[in-house]
C-alpha cells in the first residue's frame, strides 16, 4: 500500500469516527431535550455530559482529519519520487542518445560537405571540358558536338535526395519542441 494509500485509510477512518461521533451528539442532544421535557434532570445532565464528550471526540477528529490532509503532498511525494527519479535517468538517457546521433549527422553531413566540393569541382571540370570540345570544334568548322550528361537528381543511388530538406524540417521541429520546454 503506497503512503497515499495509507494517508487516506486513516483521514476515512477519522472521517468515520467524527461521523459516529456527530451522531452520537445529535442523538445525546435528543435525549437531553426530552429528559428536559419530562422533567428528569439527571438524564439531562448525563445526556448533556454524552453530547458534550461526543462533541468534543468529533472536533477532536475533524483536527486529526487536517492534519493528516495536511500531509498528503508529503505522502505524494515519497510515493511518486521514485517515478521522478526514474524518469530522470530516462530523459538523461535520451539527451545522450540525442546528442550521439545528432554527432553521428553532423559527420555524416561534414562528409557530405566534402562531398558536394567534389562533385561541384567535377561538374566545373566537365562543364569546362564541353565549353573547351565545342570552342574548338567552332574553330575546326565541324558541328557542335552534344553531350549527354546525368543529372545529379536523376542518380538512382540518390533517390533519397529530397531527404535532406526533411531533415532540415526535424531540425525545426526539434527547435520548436526545445522552446516549449524552455517556455510552457
Amino acid at each position: 500500500m503506497s503512503a497515499l494509500e495509507q494517508l487516506q485509510a486513516k483521514i476515512d477512518q477519522a472521517q468515520e469516527v467524527r461521523e459516529d461521533a456527530l451522531a452520537a451528539a445529535e442523538q445525546a442532544h435528543s435525549a437531553y431535550r426530552n429528559a428536559l421535557a419530562t422533567g428528569d434532570t439527571k438524564a439531562a445532565e448525563r445526556c448533556q455530559k454524552e453530547a458534550a464528550q461526543a462533541e468534543s471526540k468529533a472536533a477532536l477528529e475533524a483536527d486529526r482529519i487536517d492534519v493528516l490532509q495536511e500531509q498528503i503532498q508529503d505522502a505524494e511525494h515519497t510515493d511518486n519520487l521514485p517515478a521522478f527519479e526514474q524518469s530522470e535517468i530516462d530523459v538523461h538517457a535520451a539527451i545522450e542518445a540525442e546528442k550521439k546521433l545528432h554527432a553521428s549527422l553532423a559527420k555524416a553531413l561534414e562528409h557530405t560537405v566534402t562531398l558536394r566540393t567534389q562533385v561541384a569541382a567535377a561538374h566545373l571540370t566537365t562543364h569546362r571540358a564541353i565549353l573547351t570540345a565545342q570552342s574548338k570544334a567552332k574553330e575546326a568548322h565541324v558541328d557542335r558536338p552534344t553531350y549527354q550528361r546525368q543529372r545529379l537528381e536523376g542518380t538512382p543511388e540518390l533517390k533519397h535526395i529530397g531527404k535532406i530538406r526533411e531533415l532540415l524540417h526535424v531540425a525545426a521541429f526539434q527547435s520548436q519542441l526545445i522552446h516549449k520546454e524552455n517556455h510552457g
